[in-house]
């Protein structure tokens, strides 16, 4: 019984760190960009957007599978 509550001593920290991440955070890629490129690259996200999301053999994914699966993308200033 004490290895148990050992264990559970253990573990207890690690599923409230879990519970702390930032989903959105740690699912959206910035792209740095000097400010006078971010009109540029805000075009390039959003005509890329358009295009059909593919697997790695080449098969289109329709919309209703990918939206909320992949990552979200961002142009910021770099300072």
């Amino acid at each position: 019984m004490s290895r148990l509550a050992l264990i559970a001593a253990l573990c207890a920290p690690i599923a409230g760190l879990a519970l702390t991440v930032d989903d959105a955070a740690s699912n959206t890629f910035e792209i740095r960009v000097p400010a006078t490129e971010l009109a540029e690259c805000r075009a390039t996200l959003a005509e890329l957007d358009e295009r059909p999301v593919v697997t790695d053999d080449g098969t289109w994914l329709p919309g209703f599978l990918v939206n909320g699966d992949l990552p979200e993308t961002v142009c910021v200033i770099d300072a």
